[in-house]
């Protein structure tokens, strides 16, 4: 009879490649899934805390929860924190905060107090696919700065208000950046843990989680994220490059960057990038434990001076 002996190394190896390709198959997924559909933020509108409160400078300011529609028409959900009978409102500064792919509004809480001590206004929303807002996925800065274009539209057409600080994190400082690159009224934004692009922060991820992996293999595997990224989602990752949009804002913004050496999920080295595309006035603050990073930029008087002339003299 006929042996089929020699077939069993052969069919071992054809066992062990499907298995290795099943693997790869399930970490490109979930590589997917956590650049477009992480865990949605759960939170409860009690979980925002008082609608009114006294701040430790004796003002009295308010909370108002709202809803803005973006250019998709999807709903999102906003809160408006700002000063009673504030006859000041449309000069106050105020910041609109923009959280990370997988945070909510709920972030800006930690923000709130040292913001309101220093007489500033805070507007936070949901981005789209986020929190309490309405869609289905994550775009990291695709769609999130129609979000931003919204935000802003109503905070000018129903407040007045002239003086916005943009304050990002992480997706946030990207689509800050983005949003900024457009709309050269922008004369303050804080970045803080911005990535340079979705297909560098795709890069680094891949090539942390698979540094054992050949980099033809890497290549595959980026090329496989984004075309799935493409059909399900309908949005080009490469399309969010954060370089690029920081050489378009104005020369007459200034930035505010900060991250941290010790960023697991975006390598400070992304910050560099951008910061150097950045012309206008700029600096960087290292972040540690030992960092409040609302209170350093309180004692330097950055987010309450509206002149870019005194921040020039700050920064410089």
């Amino acid at each position: 009879k006929m042996s089929f002996a020699w077939q069993v190394p052969i069919l071992a190896a054809s066992a062990s490649g499907f298995a290795v390709f099943n693997s790869l198959k399930e970490g490109w997924e979930k590589v997917v899934k956590f650049l477009i559909r992480p865990e949605r933020s759960q939170y409860s509108i009690d979980d925002l805390g008082p609608t009114r409160f006294q701040a430790r400078s004796g003002a009295v300011y308010f909370r108002e929860d709202l809803q803005i529609e973006n250019a998709k028409g999807q709903v999102l959900q906003a809160s408006h924190w700002m000063p009673e009978n504030d006859l000041k409102k449309s000069q106050r500064p105020t910041v609109v905060y923009l959280h990370s792919s997988y945070g909510s509004r709920i972030e800006v809480l930690e923000l709130i107090p040292s913001l309101v001590e220093a007489g500033i206004s805070v507007f936070a929303f949901d981005f789209s696919g986020c929190g309490m807002s309405e869609g289905s996925y994550v775009t990291l800065g695709s769609v999130e700065v129609h979000d931003v274009c919204s935000a802003v539209e109503y905070l000018q057409q129903k407040h007045h208000i002239k003086n916005i600080i943009l304050w990002g994190r992480s997706m946030g400082a990207a689509t800050a950046i983005s949003y900024a690159s457009r709309d050269h009224q922008i004369r303050l934004l804080i970045s803080d843990s911005t990535y340079s692009s979705v297909r560098h922060l795709l890069s680094s991820t891949i090539g942390q989680s698979l540094s054992w992996m050949p980099s033809s293999v890497i290549d595959v595997g980026i090329s496989t994220v984004k075309k799935t990224i493409q059909n399900r989602a309908a949005f080009d990752l490469d399309t969010v490059n954060t370089i690029e949009s920081a050489s378009k804002c104005s020369p007459t913004m200034s930035v505010l960057f900060a991250h941290s050496p010790d960023d697991l999920i975006v390598p400070m080295e992304q910050t560099f990038k951008v910061m150097e595309a950045v012309k206008g006035p700029k600096c960087l603050v290292t972040l540690d434990t030992s960092i409040d990073l609302v209170r350093y930029c309180i004692t330097l008087r950055i987010l309450s001076i509206p002149t870019t002339h005194m921040l020039l003299c700050i920064f410089s």
